[in-house]
């Protein structure tokens, strides 16, 4: 059965390496989860994604990259 969980949002984790990061520390969940997908959503998120989503990553595959 596939269900969407809400991770958290974005923040910016290092302004000089221009990176962005979310944390999530619910370990039994994140062993369900196949794939993430990144939607813009409205100030303050939603309980269930609203946009389509920008980003996906599967993550039970091997990387393509060595």
């Amino acid at each position: 059965m596939e269900q969407t969980l809400k991770l958290g949002i974005f923040y910016q984790d290092s302004a000089a390496k221009k990176r962005w990061a979310v944390k999530f520390d619910d370990p039994k969940a994140l062993e369900q989860i196949g794939g993430v997908f990144v939607a813009v959503e409205p100030n303050g998120g939603s309980q269930m994604p609203t946009g389509k989503p920008l980003l996906f990553g599967y993550l039970k595959i091997g990387p393509n990259h060595p």
